[in-house]
């Protein structure tokens, strides 16, 4: 996977990089259909509680993706697009 950098200019196109790096490993956009309703409701609300390590932005959104039995998360910053994966 790729490591999203601590630079400004460059962290929109890092949070697409991890995304195509999912997508590119089989993993589909989107909850996993076994995954209980609960479950994303406590990593969405785990990742409207993170913080930036960019921007310092407190409010990142929940990417879910899945592959099978495997289920990998992405937390994505509203305002500079900062990723990472949780």
């Amino acid at each position: 996977m790729s490591t999203v950098p601590n630079e400004p200019l460059s962290t929109r196109a890092a949070a697409k990089a991890l995304e195509a790096d999912l997508l590119a490993a089989g993993f589909r956009a989107g909850p996993p259909p076994y995954c209980k309703t609960r479950v994303l409701a406590t990593d969405r609300l785990a990742c409207r509680k993170m913080i930036c390590g960019n921007c310092r932005h407190r409010g990142l959104d929940h990417r879910p993706f899945h592959r099978s039995l495997i289920y990998r998360a992405l937390a994505v910053c509203r305002r500079c697009g900062a990723a990472e994966e949780v």
